[in-house]
């Protein structure tokens, strides 16, 4: 096995409790588009409209 060029331990460590923190939240139902959706979302910029 190679590791992939890109990793990065300490970022995996400093990510790795939340992403095991939310696993058992994915619903085994939900469908690859929905978890796509989902994960491009949370992705997004947040904007804040100001007055």
């Amino acid at each position: 096995m190679k590791p992939f060029l890109t990793e990065n331990i300490q970022m995996w460590e400093f990510f790795e409790p939340g992403l095991r923190k939310r696993l058992p939240e994915i619903s085994v139902e939900e469908g690859m588009t929905e978890r796509v959706r989902g994960a491009l979302l949370e992705m997004l910029p947040r904007r804040r409209r100001e007055i």
